[in-house]
């Protein structure tokens, strides 16, 4: 999975705040998978620790 682009931070912070369940899990490379689940399915995203503290905001 690719790292998250900077041009699509704003698009998954805004299904984030959508989203019914969220969660995220540390990777050995010091990145995040975040998971959002909309009750239909799930997106998964690949970020940074500076990025997901922003998303989180």
């Amino acid at each position: 999975m690719k790292l998250l682009n900077s041009n699509d931070l704003e698009a998954v912070r805004s299904m984030y705040l959508q989203a019914q369940n969220k969660s995220a899990s540390l990777n050995s490379d010091g990145t995040y998978n975040l998971y959002l689940n909309f009750g239909y399915g799930c997106d998964e995203y690949k970020v940074t620790e500076k990025q997901l503290n922003y998303i989180r905001q």
